[in-house]
């Protein structure tokens, strides 16, 4: 229960920060379980709109995928509305991980910006 103003966002859409752990590149608009709480729904990234260099730590334009260890904003689609919430505003509703729907292997992590 919360007041009407600090009620979370109810979306099918929201922007991540998310950090990919898989060996396996992501693949833009493949399927993914994501797992926000205690809810697992299916998700589809967008194409990175930016990537981190960590070299510098400076934003720079994403690319048509990730690879293991990349930091990128991505938009992540879900296939039913969640209860979201900017991680900086909530931790337990504004971050998720991205589990492999066949191999059921954890292949990344993000907050909702």
């Amino acid at each position: 229960l919360c007041s009407a103003p600090d009620a979370a966002d109810i979306s099918r859409s929201i922007d991540a920060e998310i950090c990919w752990f898989d060996a396996e590149p992501m693949v833009p608009e493949r399927p993914y379980l994501l797992k926000l709480g205690t809810r697992q729904v299916r998700a589809m990234l967008s194409v990175p709109s930016e990537r981190i260099e960590v070299e510098t730590l400076s934003w720079t334009p994403g690319e048509s995928g990730l690879q293991m260890n990349d930091i990128s904003r991505v938009r992540v689609r879900t296939q039913q509305p969640l209860p979201f919430e900017p991680y900086a505003r909530n931790r337990a509703g504004g971050a998720f991980i991205l589990i492999d729907e066949l191999s059921k292997r954890t292949v990344g992590a993000g907050v909702v910006r």
